[in-house]
């Protein structure tokens, strides 16, 4: 073979490497071998910090001095990073065998926070559902597996200190991807002083953009 042919054919496999490369880093991870769980742990033990991406922050009505932080997901791989986090800050051990199939259950788990309003009101979680970008017809809107109340520990988890109610959704891990938007619904506006809100705050799914695992 000509040297021609070696740098023509090194170029293209290169490029195959890379795109191959790109994709996987840009793809939720949908199937939790044992191989990506040990990597979610290392990668999980490795971090200063494991955030769930936001939700809410990419809002119209988010203001630049202070984002708000009340709506969250999570994918499986990062449920078990971080576990594996939160276990190092508490100078604990964390395996495969402290894996709980909850973590690693094929699911998207939105976690919808109270908002706090100023003084006593709060604007609390009525539903999260997920329909197609801009989706005029509200039934064919996609409802949750199933919800629960949020536990206080996982609200101040997320910087929220309020008594109002908030909700966990879950819904079939396939439905994080683009094409797709997120509606947390409160049962008033979610307004901070004189800034406008909205009380069914819509909010497209990013994953690529957000890194998601």
């Amino acid at each position: 073979m000509l040297k021609s042919e070696l740098c023509g054919s090194a170029v293209i496999v290169s490029a195959v490497i890379f795109l191959t490369v790109s994709v996987a880093k840009a793809q939720v991870v949908t199937e939790m071998t044992q191989e990506r769980i040990r990597e979610a742990i290392t990668w999980g033990s490795s971090q200063k910090n494991v955030d769930f991406p936001e939700i809410m922050s990419r809002s119209g009505w988010s203001w630049k001095s202070e984002k708000p932080r009340w709506s969250f997901y999570s994918t499986p791989f990062l449920r078990v990073a971080s576990a594996a986090h939160s276990a190092k800050k508490k100078y604990k051990n964390f395996t495969e065998a402290d894996v709980t199939p909850e973590m690693l259950a094929p699911e998207l788990h939105i976690y919808g926070l109270a908002v706090p309003l100023g003084g006593m009101d709060i604007a609390n979680v009525e539903a999260i559902v997920i329909t197609k970008v801009k989706e005029k017809n509200r039934e064919s809107a996609i409802q949750p597996v199933r919800t629960e109340p949020l536990p206080a520990d996982y609200q101040n988890l997320f910087g929220a200190k309020t008594e109002g109610r908030s909700m966990l959704a879950v819904f079939p891990l396939s439905l994080l991807r683009e094409g797709h938007e997120v509606h947390i619904v409160y049962d008033k506006k979610t307004r901070v002083g004189s800034l406008g809100g909205c009380d069914d705050c819509a909010v497209e799914f990013k994953p690529e953009k957000d890194k998601v695992r």
